[in-house]
């Protein structure tokens, strides 16, 4: 068995997770479980995540909770056994990352050191490698499973030029470094969006940025073996595929745009679009982006009706998954809250 989600549960409920990799509304990918077995809990982890083993007396029970989501070919859940459990899984062909919630775990993977983390903290496991991880009986973690192809496709669009290596990320995650905040923030939004299945997962443009957001927020926060080469200085970009740039994001604002996939788009590093906008737009990439997404969201409301759309609804068709955020600078930039706007 790999850790390729299988759909298999133990007394799911809720949303129904798609499980045959393909395309299909993203709400599909919702699981929402229970187990109180170890062998119904070890097959429901080994549906969503990868293949493992509770260590446990005869007799003894779990109180498993499981609410995981896909965005895209990426996989997030809380986790939880209500219980000081000991966990081993197979090799895993993906690369996963454990964040504690509340409680603490000790966490060992191949012949790397046992890493203990609480909250803040963080564990990153490589991809060929068993792994040993203890929880205690109070521990929630966010665990993020995302594909080698995936992460290795995103990091080739953010280098410079090609990874001639592996990617290899340090084990430790300090979720409250600086550099981390972009992490940090990912999983308080993932958090919240997990006890909402109609919200941003049921949105496809909403989840394919969820999940752009996860791997530049993991390839540029995470110290990996690529990370200085991705920070190095760069030469100064030219005005005219700074321009094409610009064109993009006005004309197809409603695509899941990323900083990777855009340098992509005009033949530049991530670096080089970087300084670009700066030197020729004034405003970083993304910000630009967002601007020109909250035009359309606001000519879109007020044409719209009242009576048969929200704001919401609005709001994460143009990508916006935040709505507190929204709500801010849709205000700073027109002067009167979006509900306004709708119901004129």
């Amino acid at each position: 068995m790999t850790d390729q989600p299988s759909g298999r549960g133990s007394r799911a409920h809720g949303q129904a997770r798609q499980s045959d990799g393909g395309a299909g509304p993203a709400h599909e990918a919702f699981t929402i479980a229970q187990a109180t077995d170890p062998e119904e809990a070890e097959a429901l982890l080994a549906g969503v995540y990868l293949p493992n083993r509770l260590h446990l007396a005869p007799g003894e029970t779990v109180d498993l909770n499981l609410t995981s989501v896909r965005f895209g070919t990426s996989t997030v859940g809380r986790l939880g056994y209500g219980r000081d459990v000991r966990l081993s899984t197979g090799e895993a062909q993906q690369f996963h990352f454990n964040v504690p919630l509340t409680g603490h775990a000790v966490s060992t993977s191949g012949a790397r050191e046992s890493l203990a983390t609480v909250p803040g903290q963080g564990t990153a496991f490589p991809p060929g490698s068993p792994a040993q991880i203890e929880w205690s009986n109070d521990c929630v973690q966010m665990c993020l499973m995302v594909p080698r192809a995936t992460l290795e496709s995103e990091l080739d669009q953010l280098l410079p030029g090609s990874a001639t290596r592996p990617l290899v990320f340090e084990s430790a995650m300090d979720l409250e470094a600086s550099a981390g905040g972009s992490l940090d923030d990912w999983l308080r939004l993932v958090d919240r969006e997990l006890d909402r299945p109609e919200g941003l997962a049921a949105h496809p443009l909403a989840g394919r940025n969820m999940e752009r957001m996860l791997l530049d927020a993991l390839l540029l926060s995470q110290p990996h073996n690529y990370h200085e080469q991705l920070h190095a200085p760069v030469r100064a970009a030219p005005a005219r595929p700074i321009a094409q740039a610009v064109r993009i994001l006005q004309d197809r604002a409603d695509e899941p745009w990323s900083i990777s996939t855009l340098a992509l788009e005009v033949h530049l590093s991530v670096r080089a679009v970087q300084e670009g906008f700066q030197r020729h737009v004034g405003t970083p990439p993304m910000a630009y982006l967002r601007q020109v997404r909250l035009r359309r969201v606001h000519e879109e409301l007020r044409r719209a009706d009242p009576g048969s759309t929200t704001v919401g609804a609005v709001a994460m068709r143009w990508g916006f998954l935040h709505m507190s955020r929204f709500a801010a600078a849709y205000r700073e930039a027109f002067g009167q809250a979006p509900s306004q706007t709708l119901s004129r």
